[in-house]
């Protein structure tokens, strides 16, 4: 309990959904290259306020931890070295979150990545976010104050039981 574990992650997406006909578009990432991908776990679409057709989702994305490694490795070799030591830091040091903010036109088939935001000593634990209308701040909630160990364990078990 309490452990993190990186493999598998980074393979989200986001997607849109006409009940009409009854289709589900997986929406491409235009200008999100993140090696690490996106996992998201709380999400907010918010209308914008020059355009009605235009939206801004931002997502809470915990992504694994960053590792850098040689460029000298060959291709493959270090994907494989990175998810490696990715999920030996997830467990130890926990996800590295962000923010991702996109822009979405309805009825299109992809969404502008915007920005990333990410900051280690405010964001510890972040599960939710409401975005503003005008695609500059948000509100989001952290969980729990630490991201690995006894106290998280102690917190988790905590938000379950009531005590």
């Amino acid at each position: 309990m309490g452990a993190h574990n990186a493999s598998g992650a980074g393979i989200g997406y986001i997607a849109t959904y006409d009940p009409s006909s009854k289709k589900v578009t997986k929406l491409t990432a235009d200008d999100f290259n993140s090696p690490r991908g996106l996992s998201a776990l709380g999400m907010d679409i918010v209308p914008s306020t020059n355009n009605p057709d235009e939206l801004t989702i931002y997502a809470t994305n915990i992504r694994p931890p960053r590792v850098d490694l040689d460029l000298e490795l060959p291709p493959g070799v270090r994907e494989a070295k990175r998810d490696e030591i990715a999920s030996v830091r997830a467990k130890e040091e926990g996800p590295d979150p962000s923010i991702e903010v996109f822009r979405y036109v309805l009825g299109g088939d992809s969404m502008q990545h915007v920005a990333t935001w990410a900051d280690e000593k405010l964001m510890t634990t972040p599960n939710d976010v409401v975005g503003l209308p005008d695609g500059k701040g948000v509100w989001f909630t952290n969980s729990l104050p630490h991201k690995v160990g006894i106290v998280r364990v102690a917190g988790l078990y905590c938000l379950h039981s009531g005590c």
